[in-house]
C-alpha cells in the first residue's frame, strides 16, 4: 500500500541564518516544489539553493496531510551523518512523535493521539533555539521539547523524508523566500530575513514571512481625529430595475489635528468618490482651500489624501467630498429590502442599513473604529410618499424638486460609527409615550399590528434597565423597526434599533409560546446595548464581549422581571452557561479576547455578570478596555467591604478572557483523604471536544452512569432538566443512527416519551414552561416515531386541509403537526403547504409551513424544495439558509443539499455576494452529519475552505461525535438490552 503526502514546509531562520532565493515579490515568484519517493531516502533543501548558516535559532512550520510517517532532519554537516537530530512523525497507528539525537539515537518522547489526516491538512512547527528542540501543533502547543544538554548542534541543513511505504509532495512556499542584506531603499522585515519597498507596506501581499510588512495595517492613524460629521444621503430606489438602484452622498468632517501631517487617511469601501469635490479647509482662516490627491487601498478599505500643504497640529480642518455607491441585497452597509405588498402583489423597496462591524465606510468615507466616536448631524433625502428613520428625531423638513424632500437630523450623541443608522420606507407606525419619551414601532402595512408585543416589552423593559442600571439615556425617542430583509436577528443601534422581521413580529393568532419568549429576550438584548456597547463602547473588536456579555445576561434578567412565572434564570443556566462552555471547550476555540489583522476577521469576533453601575457613568460616551471594567469591579468591591475576595480581579479573569478553554476540578476520594486536581478541559479527538457540557459528549462521567440518568425521563416534571435529557437523546440518536442499535434506541425512545406525552392533557396548557415543554416532548415523540403522536398529527393536519376557514392547529404544535402531516404525506401534502407559504404573509406562520416542506422522504419534492427557495422570488434571504439547515435534519434532504452546493458553486457564490457566507452556513450543516462517511465525504469535495475556523469547529464537533459513538457502542449496547423493550 502506498500513501500520498501534500506537505507544505515554511521555513524560518533568525540573525541571516536561513537564506532562499528571494528577489521579487511573492506575487512574481514560485513556490519551490519538493518530490520525495518512497525508498527512505532523504532530500536536502540545500539542493533548492536554501542555505542555513550555522543557525543555532530555527525554525521550521509545515502542513500536511498524510495517513503515514514522514521525516524532518536537523543537520549539522551537509552529509546525513551524525551528529543530527532527527524527528519522525506519524509511524505505526499514525500515533508517535519520535525526537532522537543520532540516526538511531535514544528516543527522546513520543506522543499517543493520531497526528495525521489523510483529507485534511495538519500543521506542525519544529524550533531548535537555546538548546532546545521543540515539536509543536499549530497552535503552538508543545507536542513534545526535549534540551540537548550534551553538546549543541550548529544547523547547517535540513534534510526531508518519506517512509519507505509512502511517497510525499513538500512545498517550500514563496512567502517563506529571504535573503540577507536589503538594499539601501528598501525596508527589512522585522525578522531581518526579508526585503520589501516601501511602497508594499500595508498593501495587503505579504512579502514578509513575519508579515511584518501588514503589520498595525487595519488601524488608522490617529493624526487626525474627527468630532463631527455633516452627512446627506440620498437613495435612488423608485424607477428602474433594482440591480441598478445606487444612493448619491456628500460627507463634511470636522477633525481636529493631533500631530502634524500631509495626509488623512479614512475607511472607504466601494464607493465611487467624486475627486475634484474633495476640499480640506481649515476652519477659521482665510487661507487658500487645499485641494488633495486621491489614492486607494482595497485591500485595507483605506483612502489616503495627501496634501502638499502641511497640516498643522492643535488646529482644526475639514475634509469635504461627493461620493455615490450601490444598493444591492448583500444585507451590510446601506442595502436594499423589499416586500410584496398583498393588496396589489406589488413589489415596494426600502433602504436599510447594518454598519457593525466595519460597513459603515460602505455608507460614507469615516473614521470607521468603534473607539473614534464623533457626532453626526445626518440628512436623508426621500421621495415625498416615503419616510426615514434615523438615531435621533427630524428637526426639520426641507422640500426639494421632483417630489424629493429632506428630512434633517438633530445631532446625535457622541457614537461610534458603527451605531449610526437609517432606514428609507414605507411603514407604519405603532407609537406611545413614556416619561417624555416617544417609542415607536414600524413595520409594512400589512403587518404593522403585529409590532404592539415587541413595542410593549420595549417599554417596559427599557424603564426597568433605567432603574436598575441608574443611568438614563439622553434619547428623546427610541424606534424599533422589522426590517422585511435584515442579516442578524437584530441591530441596536443608538435610538433605532433594527429588527429582522420574523425576530421582531408576534401574531397572537400565529405565533407560539417560544416565539413570545424569543421576541421578549431580543427586545431585552438589543436594549441592553443602548447601555452595553452604545453608551460605553469598547475600543476595539478584540473586547466586543464586554457588549455581548452584560447583553446577554440582561435578555434574561429583562423577561424574568416581566414574567416572574417564566423562570427565566433557569433558561439562562440551560442556554448560555451549558452552551458557552460548549464552545470554550474547543480546542480550536479562539480565546474571548483576540485581535485581529484585517478587517474581513472582525465580523468573527461575534460567535456564539455582576457590574459596578459607577462604571456606566465614568464611561458613557467614550470607550473602554476589559482593564476598565476590572478596574471598576474591584473599586466597588472596596467600597462593599469585599476587596479580600477580589484583591486582583485581572490576574483571575485574564486567564479566562485571553485564552481559550476552561479548567475543570477533579475530586478524588481515598479513605478520608480528598485529593482535587485542575487540569484544562478538552475531551481529546485530534485535540478537539464538541460539547463539553454533555455528560455523554464529555467522557469525564462515566457513560454507564450518563446512560442511567435518562432512564428517569419518564418521570420528569420539571422543565429544564426535560429539556436537557431531550437534548441528550437527541445525541444518542446521531452516534447511533446508522448502526445496528438504532432500532433499538427508537423504541427506546418511543417508549420513553409514551408517559410524556400522555401527561400532555390534549396538547393543551395553561402555564408558559408548561406550553413549551409540551410542544418539545410532542415534537420528540413524532420525531422518534411514537404512533399515538403521529396518528394525532396526521389528524390534526388533514382537519387542517380541509378547513375553509381558520387554522385548528393549536399554534404551539403546528411545527410538530406540519412536519409529521408531510413527512407521513405525499405530494397532495407538500403541495398543499406550498400553496399555503405562497399565500401567506404572516412571518410565524410562513416559518413552520417552509420547514413542513423540508420533512419529506421523496427526493423529488426535497429537489423542488431546493430549486423553489433558490430561484423563487417569493423566498427571502434569511428563509433559503434556514431551508438548507432544514434540510440538513432530514436524512435524504441533507445529501441533496450538500450534493448541490457541491455541483453548483455558482449558488455558493450568488449566496456569498448576498451577505450568506459559505463559512458560516456549511458548519451547520456538517454538525448535523450522523456518519464519519458523510464528513470525510464533503472534506474532499468541500466547495468552502476547510482551514475556516468555524468549518474546523463544525468538522471537529461532528468527527468527535462518531468517536465517543465507536468507543462506547459496547456500553450503550448492554444498556439498551437490559430495556424491557
Amino acid at each position: 500500500m502506498v500513501w500520498n503526502i501534500v506537505l507544505l514546509l515554511y521555513v524560518v531562520g533568525t540573525s541571516s541564518s536561513l537564506h532562499l532565493p528571494y528577489t521579487r515579490r511573492q506575487t512574481e515568484c514560485s513556490d519551490i516544489n519538493i518530490t520525495t519517493s518512497d525508498t527512505n531516502q532523504y532530500t536536502l533543501l540545500s539542493d533548492y539553493d536554501v542555505t542555513i548558516d550555522n543557525s543555532e535559532d530555527l525554525r521550521i512550520e509545515f502542513k500536511i496531510k498524510a495517513s503515514h510517517a514522514i521525516e524532518v532532519v536537523l543537520m549539522s554537516t551537509n552529509s546525513i551523518d551524525d551528529p543530527l537530530y532527527k524527528i519522525i512523525l506519524g509511524g505505526p497507528g499514525n500515533t508517535i512523535i519520535v525526537m532522537r539525537a543520532g540516526k538511531k539515537g535514544k528516543v527522546k518522547g513520543s506522543y499517543k493521539n493520531p497526528l495525521l489526516s489523510s483529507t485534511e491538512f495538519k500543521t506542525f512547527i519544529v524550533t531548535w533555539k537555546n538548546s532546545i528542540v521543540k515539536v509543536k501543533n499549530g497552535n503552538e502547543k508543545i507536542l513534545i521539547a526535549w534540551t540537548d544538554k550534551g553538546n549543541p548542534l550548529r544547523i547547517v541543513n535540513v534534510g526531508i523524508a518519506t517512509s519507505g511505504i509512502t511517497t510525499g509532495d513538500w512545498v517550500i512556499p514563496c512567502k517563506a523566500f529571504h535573503q540577507s542584506t536589503c538594499e539601501e531603499n528598501k525596508l527589512t522585515c522585522a525578522d531581518g530575513n526579508g526585503c520589501y519597498e516601501p511602497g508594499w507596506k500595508c498593501d495587503g501581499h505579504g512579502d514578509c514571512s513575519d508579515a511584518s510588512d501588514e503589520e498595525n495595517c487595519v488601524r488608522l492613524p490617529l493624526d487626525m481625529y474627527p468630532s463631527l460629521y455633516h452627512l446627506e444621503i440620498q437613495p435612488h430606489i423608485y424607477n428602474g430595475k433594482y440591480k441598478k438602484f445606487n444612493f448619491d452622498g456628500f460627507v463634511k468632517i470636522e477633525m481636529m489635528c493631533r500631530q502634524s501631517t500631509n495626509k488623512i487617511v479614512l475607511h472607504s469601501n466601494e464607493l465611487d468618490i467624486t475627486v475634484k469635490s474633495i476640499v480640506i479647509r481649515q476652519m477659521g482662516s482665510t487661507e487658500e482651500l487645499i485641494y488633495p490627491t486621491l489614492e486607494y487601498n482595497t485591500y485595507y478599505q483605506l483612502i489616503i489624501l495627501t496634501s502638499d500643504v502641511q497640516l498643522t497640529a492643535g488646529e482644526i480642518y475639514t475634509v469635504e467630498m461627493s461620493f455615490k455607491g450601490k444598493l444591492t441585497y448583500d444585507l451590510v452597509g446601506p442595502y436594499l429590502s423589499s416586500y410584496r405588498r398583498q393588496k396589489d402583489r406589488t413589489w415596494v423597496y426600502q433602504v436599510a442599513t447594518h454598519f457593525q462591524a466595519t460597513e459603515a465606510r460602505r455608507a460614507f468615507p469615516c473614521f470607521d473604529e468603534p473607539a473614534i466616536k464623533a457626532k453626526f448631524r445626518i440628512t436623508l433625502v426621500r421621495k415625498n410618499h416615503m419616510v426615514s428613520l434615523s438615531n435621533t428625531d427630524v428637526i426639520r423638513q426641507e422640500v426639494r424638486s421632483d417630489d424629493w424632500v429632506a428630512d434633517h437630523y438633530a445631532v446625535t450623541p457622541m457614537m461610534s460609527t458603527y451605531l449610526l443608522a437609517f432606514v428609507i420606507c414605507d411603514f407604519e407606525q405603532t407609537t406611545d409615550i413614556v416619561n417624555g419619551v416617544t417609542y415607536r414601532s414600524w413595520a409594512r402595512k400589512d403587518v404593522a399590528n403585529h409590532t404592539k408585543y415587541a413595542l410593549n416589552v420595549g417599554v417596559d423593559i427599557m424603564n426597568y434597565y433605567e432603574d436598575y442600571l441608574d443611568v438614563n439615556l439622553p434619547l428623546s425617542k427610541s424606534d424599533m423597526v422589522a426590517v422585511p430583509d435584515f442579516g442578524p436577528e437584530a441591530m441596536g443601534n443608538s435610538g433605532l434599533i433594527l429588527y429582522k422581521e420574523s425576530s421582531m413580529l408576534f401574531d397572537p393568532e400565529e405565533s407560539s409560546e417560544s416565539d413570545r419568549q424569543g421576541v421578549a429576550m431580543l427586545v431585552s438584548h438589543e436594549l441592553a446595548h443602548q447601555w452595553f456597547g452604545n453608551l460605553v463602547t469598547a475600543k476595539w473588536w478584540s473586547d466586543v464581549w464586554l457588549h455581548e456579555a452584560f447583553a446577554t445576561y440582561l435578555e434574561y434578567t429583562g423577561p424574568d422581571h416581566m414574567y416572574p412565572d417564566w423562570n427565566m434564570m433557569d433558561d439562562f443556566v440551560f442556554d448560555i452557561l451549558h452552551n458557552g462552555l460548549k464552545w470554550d471547550g474547543m480546542a480550536v476555540r479562539r480565546p474571548v479576547n483576540k485581535e485581529v489583522s484585517f478587517p474581513g476577521e472582525i465580523d468573527g469576533l461575534f460567535d456564539d455578570i455582576s457590574y459596578e453601575k459607577r462604571f456606566l457613568k465614568k464611561y458613557q460616551y467614550s470607550t473602554v478596555t476589559h482593564d476598565d471594567l476590572y478596574n471598576a469591579l474591584e473599586k466597588q468591591a472596596k467600597i462593599d467591604g469585599k476587596s479580600k475576595f477580589v484583591q486582583n480581579i485581572k490576574h483571575i479573569v485574564d486567564t479566562w478572557i485571553l485564552q481559550s478553554n476552561y479548567p475543570t476540578v477533579t475530586i478524588t476520594k481515598e479513605g478520608d483523604d480528598l485529593t482535587l486536581s485542575q487540569s484544562r478541559y478538552i475531551v481529546d479527538n485530534e485535540n478537539v471536544d464538541e460539547d463539553n457540557s454533555s455528560p455523554f459528549e464529555s467522557g469525564d462521567l462515566a457513560t454507564e452512569i450518563a446512560v442511567h440518568v435518562l432512564d428517569y425521563l419518564p418521570d420528569e416534571d420539571d422543565y429544564i432538566p426535560l429539556l436537557a435529557a431531550m437534548r441528550e437523546l437527541d445525541y444518542l440518536k446521531d452516534v447511533l443512527d446508522r448502526t445496528k442499535l438504532s432500532s433499538t434506541f427508537s423504541k427506546f425512545a418511543k417508549k420513553t416519551f409514551s408517559r410524556q406525552f400522555r401527561k400532555c392533557n390534549n396538547y393543551t396548557a395553561e402555564s408558559h414552561t408548561e406550553k413549551i415543554a409540551n410542544k418539545n416532548v410532542v415534537g420528540m415523540a413524532c420525531d422518534n416515531g411514537y404512533k399515538e403522536c403521529i396518528e394525532m398529527a396526521k389528524s390534526s393536519f388533514t382537519q387542517f386541509m380541509e378547513s375553509q376557514e381558520s387554522n385548528p392547529i393549536d399554534v404551539n404544535l403546528r411545527d410538530t403537526v406540519y412536519c409529521t402531516g408531510v413527512r407521513h404525506g405525499g405530494k397532495k401534502e407538500w403541495e398543499f403547504v406550498l400553496r399555503k407559504i405562497k399565500s401567506s404573509s404572516s412571518p410565524p406562520e410562513r416559518k413552520v409551513l417552509f420547514r413542513a416542506l423540508s420533512c419529506s422522504k421523496d427526493p423529488k419534492l426535497l429537489q423542488r424544495y431546493m430549486k423553489f427557495t433558490i430561484n423563487s422570488e417569493e423566498i427571502r434571504q434569511g428563509e433559503f439558509t434556514k431551508a438548507l439547515l432544514y434540510l440538513s435534519k432530514n436524512k435524504v434532504g441533507r445529501s441533496l443539499a450538500l450534493e448541490y452546493l457541491t455541483e453548483n458553486s455558482d449558488v455558493v457564490d450568488r449566496l456569498a455576494k448576498d451577505g450568506i457566507k459559505p463559512d458560516k452556513l456549511f458548519p451547520e450543516l456538517i454538525e448535523t452529519f450522523t456518519s464519519d462517511h458523510e464528513v470525510e465525504g464533503f472534506a474532499k469535495t468541500s466547495p468552502v475552505n476547510l482551514q475556516s475556523w468555524r468549518v474546523k469547529v463544525a468538522l471537529a464537533s461532528a468527527r468527535n461525535k462518531f468517536t465517543w459513538g465507536e468507543q462506547n457502542y459496547d456500553v450503550l449496547k448492554t444498556w439498551l438490552m437490559s430495556k424491557d423493550i
